[in-house]
């Protein structure tokens, strides 16, 4: 999409190290909670744990590809809804002795007793207010720079489809949103804390601890169906990243006599190498996962903002603003990580990657203009003929 775009094959390869990068760190996270949640489910080391999730997710994925990710998707969504739903409702009940709608009022009113700083906006000062912005914007911005939610939306079929999906998909975020947070809010007030090795336990141990064996299982398979629906999206992508922007450029002729079998050794490649990282990973899932999502968030936002906004993007502002946010959010947080500087990398990113572009873009020019004018009449007209 870049390159057509922006005219440079440079960019694909530029566009997979960033995915691999950034991709690779969500799969990282998305392989410790499987272990974190496997390990719960059948009491084994959480080495075992990430072993078995690994392998669940991972052959399906490099064997059936981009369908059978779509397809699992489809039932894993299905499940997660009836699985936060009933999770919420267990644990409404477990901390209030039934369930009840004004649930949320007395949540926080029992929060502001046992719990004050969780019900302040930086916790009770442990997060800066200029992370929360970033990470806010981070949040709202994640659709459209995220590679697999690009390759989702242009795998749809027709507009009538891509509008469907997009009131099915905030029906479905907003179901998630509403019952996970609520509930893992209210775990503050029904586990004992001295319980719960970590926070990415907290989910595994307060189901088990609110359900039924049975309806836990359902609970934690709901769980593990988000895990594998992202993993599996994730796989597919960083394995298309490799093969087909970098083999594809690097050896055609040796890619081309077997496009899916390096698809799929590529696929395989990254699973390794993701569960090698993870069996140690360095942090809990939450920084590991706003860091991925950030770093690649802020590297191709602009680049989509050229895409699909601003016709005078170009494919030098593309290519130095790409390479500048892949290279300093990264070193700027070492910085951070060793108290140098108290501003995370992400701000930092989020402040210097649109102002780069933006200059660049101004005092730079396509080199082909004819073509960059001839794509963008394509896409008005095709805008105009979706409206219609």
């Amino acid at each position: 999409m870049l390159e057509k775009r922006y005219g440079g094959k440079h960019l694909r390869v530029l566009s997979a190290i960033a995915i691999l990068v950034g991709l690779g760190g969500s799969l990282i996270a998305q392989f410790k909670a499987s272990g974190e949640i496997f390990s719960s489910i059948f009491g084994t080391t959480y080495l075992t744990g990430l072993i078995v999730g690994v392998i669940v997710v991972g052959l399906y994925s490099i064997i059936g590809g981009y369908t059978a990710t779509v397809w699992t998707d489809l039932i894993q969504g299905i499940v997660m809804v009836f699985g936060v739903i009933i999770l919420l409702v267990a644990t409404v009940q477990t901390a209030f002795g039934s369930f009840r709608l004004d649930f949320l009022v007395e949540m926080n009113r029992r929060l502001a007793e046992t719990a004050p700083n969780m019900l302040a906006l930086d916790g009770g000062g442990g997060m800066p207010i200029i992370m929360i912005i970033t990470m806010s914007v981070i949040g709202c911005i994640v659709g459209i720079a995220q590679p697999q939610q690009a390759v989702a939306l242009f795998s749809m079929r027709d507009t009538r489809v891509a509008k469907s999906a997009m009131v099915i998909a905030t029906v479905f975020s907003s179901i998630l949103i509403w019952c996970l947070l609520p509930s893992a809010m209210l775990g503050r007030l029904i586990l004992d804390p001295s319980t719960v090795p970590n926070s990415d336990a907290v989910m595994p141990i307060l189901t088990q601890t609110v359900l039924p064996p049975t309806m836990a299982g359902l609970v934690m398979a709901a769980v593990l169906s988000a895990i594998m629906s992202t993993v599996s999206g994730l796989i597919v992508v960083a394995a298309s990243a490799v093969s087909h922007d970098i083999m594809d450029i690097v050896a055609p002729k040796v890619y081309h006599k077997n496009p899916v079998a390096w698809d799929r050794a590529a696929a395989g490649l990254i699973v390794l190498i993701c569960f090698l990282f993870a069996i140690n990973p360095p942090s809990i899932i939450f920084w590991i996962v706003l860091f991925a999502f950030g770093f690649t968030v802020f590297t191709f936002v602009m680049p989509m903002v050229g895409v699909v906004l601003w016709k005078k993007a170009t494919c030098k502002a593309v290519t130095i603003q790409m390479i500048v946010t892949m290279i300093l959010i990264p070193a700027w947080q070492a910085m951070t990580t060793a108290g140098i500087t108290k501003i995370s990398g992400l701000t930092v990113g989020m402040i210097v990657t649109p102002i780069l572009f933006i200059l660049i873009s101004l005092t730079t020019k396509n080199g082909s203009q004819e073509d960059v004018d001839s794509l963008w009449e394509a896409y008005k007209t095709a805008g105009v003929s979706s409206s219609k």
